[in-house]
This record gives structure tokens, C-alpha cells and sequence, in this order.
């Protein structure tokens, strides 16, 4: 996946199933200090960019998800 792909949630992701968006830039996501991300949901420990990418999504919200949960779109 790169920056600019469009992706979708997978149905295996619970309460994120089924949202869709676009890989966006990491410094998207404003991080605190220690690198945890200040997005409002309750993020504790700081990223870890191999396994998580930030995402924006069809209605402009911008969050984390973890890669292997995207599926890439057409």
C-alpha cells in the first residue's frame, strides 16, 4: 500500500468494518511527544508505522488502522 491508494476497511475490523478512504501521509496524524496519536479515540501507545497507516476517509476524518485489516480498491 502507498500513499494515495484508495482502500477499504475489511469485514473482519468490527466497528471500522466497511470504511473507505485514502492512504495519507503519516504527518497527517498529529502525535503527542512520545509518538502516541492525539485523534480523540482513546490511542495509548505510540504507532508503529510498519504495521499502521494513517488513513482519511470519504467524509475527511482522518485515523489509524492497522495495514493487514485494508483491502486496496479499483
Amino acid at each position: 500500500m502507498r500513499i494515495g491508494d484508495k482502500v477499504k476497511v475489511c469485514a473482519c475490523s468490527g466497528v471500522d468494518s466497511g470504511r473507505s478512504g485514502v492512504i495519507v501521509p503519516r504527518q497527517s496524524v498529529p502525535v503527542d511527544g512520545g509518538g502516541v496519536p492525539q485523534l480523540g479515540e482513546g490511542h495509548y501507545k505510540p504507532m508503529d508505522w510498519r504495521r499502521e497507516c494513517a488513513m482519511r476517509e470519504d467524509s475527511g476524518r482522518v485515523f489509524t488502522m492497522f495495514r493487514n485489516r485494508l483491502e486496496v480498491q479499483p
